[in-house]
């Protein structure tokens, strides 16, 4: 048994400890509904914006709609489910004899660590899906992305090579030569259907 001294001063160690874990998890949970607030989505999880935006290094395509993932190179579970779910929409629209959209995988790894990937994100992206295509960027261009389309992201206690990171996926439109950002899919675990029928009235969407 912990004698009076032992156990006034185990207590006020792990009742402070107590209070940084309460705090930190309402900071939490705060930065997440902070985070949802900005979005209002629709019966299949889809939140429809209408804003232009600039994506450095992603290449031009004929491609009307794309859809747009931001993860990193050895993500465990997120984004292998989420670009799996991409190729799988896109060979929906492939089966229809509809004109299916542009893929794109943006690699957070390098532009959060500073670090030369040598385009270790155009590989991992193909294994999906031929048409996938995936890009490295700057810190500064990463940082320009999150901001155009609400990304958050911070590196995970457990390994400085992984990111916790927002696990949306991202509905583009071609309009010339530029890319507008028309919707952001919310809905964890990602269905192909609902996705498929989003992009789909992209394509009717003037």
């Amino acid at each position: 048994m912990m004698a009076g001294a032992d156990t006034t001063s185990w207590l006020q160690r792990h009742w402070r400890h107590g209070l940084v874990t309460l705090i930190l998890l309402a900071n939490i949970s705060w930065i997440f509904i902070v985070g949802l607030a900005n979005f209002q989505a629709d019966a299949d999880g889809m939140s429809w914006v209408n804003r232009p935006v600039d994506l450095p290094r992603l290449p031009q395509v004929d491609d009307e709609v794309a859809l747009l993932y931001l993860g990193y190179v050895g993500c465990g579970v997120s984004c292998p489910t989420a670009l799996g779910v991409m190729a799988e929409t896109r060979q929906q629209f492939e089966a229809a004899k509809q004109p299916p959209p542009a893929l794109f995988f943006i690699n957070i790894q390098a532009g959060a660590l500073d670090i030369d990937l040598a385009d270790r994100a155009a590989g991992y992206a193909e294994g999906f899906h031929d048409a996938f295509v995936g890009v490295e960027v700057t810190p500064d261009q990463l940082s320009a992305i999150g901001k155009q389309l609400d990304v958050s992201l911070s590196p995970t206690a457990q390994d400085p090579d992984a990111f916790g990171h927002t696990g949306f996926i991202y509905l583009l439109k071609r309009s010339g030569k530029e890319w507008v950002h028309r919707g952001t899919y919310l809905a964890w675990p990602p269905d192909p259907d609902k996705l498929y029928r989003g992009a789909g009235k992209l394509l009717l969407a003037e």
